[in-house]
């Protein structure tokens, strides 16, 4: 006579399948519900039904939405930071800042389907400063100029 699954059985199985659902490990599941992780292995192998599944693809098609709006919340905590860094004079906050920003504006242009594949760079002069302590108010002169160039294309 054939064993019957525990989680089937288990008081609490919508809220296993929801935590399986939600990516918890099985030693996380386990621990929480009282179970075993081999009992969890077998139960999403043998039992978990379709609409678990449909349900875990529909999840990952809302999430889309959600790296999008993330990708937008992480691009003003950026665009803060810099505004902070640019008040306080701290210009390697600052080209830090600038960094992260041009790295979530590539995370969003690929998001949102904007981006696709590799951008090639066209005319692009490429210009090196070494700066000092003292050269600090020269770089954000130069860094204004940059940007104020940048934003006329």
């Amino acid at each position: 006579m054939a064993r019957k699954c525990s989680i089937c059985e288990h008081p609490k199985r919508a809220e296993i399948e929801k935590a399986m659902l939600d990516g918890a490990s099985l030693g996380e599941i386990a621990k929480r519900f009282g179970t075993t992780k081999s009992s969890l292995h077998r139960h999403r192998k043998d039992h978990v039904t379709a609409n678990l599944a449909q349900a875990k693809q529909a999840r990952e098609v809302a999430n889309a939405e959600t790296v999008l709006d993330y990708s937008a919340t992480l691009r003003d905590k950026a665009l803060d930071i810099l505004d902070k860094a640019e008040k306080s004079k701290d210009w390697t906050l600052a080209l830090r800042a600038i960094r992260e920003c041009k790295g979530v504006l590539k995370l969003l242009a690929e998001v949102s389907g904007e981006l696709k594949g590799e951008v090639q760079p066209q005319n692009i002069t490429l210009i090196q400063i070494n700066v000092t302590e003292s050269q600090q108010d020269r770089m954000q002169e130069l860094a204004s100029r940059v940007l104020d160039i940048n934003t006329d294309s």
